[in-house]
């Protein structure tokens, strides 16, 4: 379901729109193996290891499952969220075999509308979706987490999370959050004489919000990244200077 711009929010717009959780579920990294996406060096159709987390948030108190000690339909089951993710990404590695490759933005995509509760689909009963049902969930995110695709840094994720407020999907609002773990970058950096005499690392986490791209472009980023820090760091040591230095100085860039 293509989702309209004009619902898209920020990410914590997203999350505090449903207020405070009933419940929360959450499943972290999940490892796997994916062909999708690019590697850190921007070639495409190699095999790269991922980290999948998920997150829902209950819309309403699970009674059923507190009174009867078991896992009811008021609820949802990390293991079966586990699996079904599992299952979803092994849908696709199956489905994609021979077609055009996969994004990152588009196995996200996939991936919240295609985790089901398993062994439930049939003729006359369609798949429940688990991360796509506003009668149960009022939060839900997903993020698909790249360790090797960053030269620089930890790795580079992507984040889908949506939220239900009114318990309808015609009112849903969605944040896409393109982010940069721990990147490092040599810059020359501080006051002190000393320190102008060798760069040092400064580490960095990047997170891009409302970020709308069907492509990956995740390593053009990067680069801009780290070839833009180092001058944004002394532009703002030459800011700092003068302010120090004068009442009003200021360097407009």
């Amino acid at each position: 379901m293509a989702f309209p711009t004009s619902r898209l929010r920020s990410s914590w717009e997203v999350r505090t729109l449903t207020g405070e959780p009933y419940a929360a579920i959450h499943v972290r990294s999940l490892q796997t193996v994916i062909r999708a996406g690019t590697d850190a060096w921007g070639r495409t159709g190699k095999d790269q290891p991922a980290l999948v987390t998920a997150e829902v948030s209950l819309a309403k108190p699970f009674h059923v499952a507190a009174s009867s000690d078991t896992v009811s339909e008021d609820t949802v089951h990390y293991g079966l969220l586990a699996k079904a993710v599992l299952a979803s990404l092994g849908r696709l590695g199956a489905h994609s075999e021979g077609a055009s490759r996969i994004t990152i933005n588009d196995l996200v995509e996939h991936l919240g509308n295609d985790v089901v509760y398993p062994g439930e689909s049939s003729a006359a009963k369609p798949p429940r979706r688990i991360l796509r049902d506003p009668a149960k969930v009022r939060y839900a995110s997903l993020t698909l987490a790249l360790p090797k695709a960053s030269l620089l840094g930890e790795g580079v994720s992507l984040t889908h999370s949506i939220a239900y407020p009114d318990g309808s999907e015609e009112t849903a609002s969605k944040a896409c959050c393109l982010s940069f773990h721990r990147l490092r970058v040599p810059t020359l950096i501080g006051v002190n004489d000393n320190e102008r005499t060798a760069k040092q690392v400064v580490v960095a986490d990047v997170d891009i919000d409302q970020f709308v791209c069907q492509a990956d472009v995740y390593t053009g980023i990067e680069a801009v990244i780290v070839k833009v820090a180092p001058l944004y760091l002394a532009l703002f040591e030459v800011d700092t200077t003068l302010n120090n230095l004068t009442d009003n100085g200021r360097v407009l860039v």
